[in-house]
């Protein structure tokens, strides 16, 4: 592979990733009544595998949403 296409590669893995910490900041706060701050972290914590658990306690639709965030082929390395 050469420099330019791995360039490309990684700028699109970037943007990616960055539209789904975008997506799952945004869900939070609308599902869940987060915080921005509170909104990002739990974003983090999920799409990192950190796990730490509960730590905020969240509705139907806030479960849902990490379920579905979780899941996403860019979240778990997975193209």
């Amino acid at each position: 592979m050469d420099v330019k296409a791995s360039l490309r590669k990684g700028t699109l893995l970037s943007l990616g990733l960055a539209a789904l910490v975008a997506l799952g900041t945004v869900g939070y706060i609308f599902l869940e009544d987060m915080t921005l701050v509170d909104a990002l972290y739990t974003t983090v914590v999920v799409l990192s595998t950190v796990g730490l658990g509960a730590w905020k306690p969240m509705g139907e639709a806030g479960k849902l949403f990490t379920i579905l965030l979780k899941l996403d082929p860019a979240s778990t390395g997975y193209r």
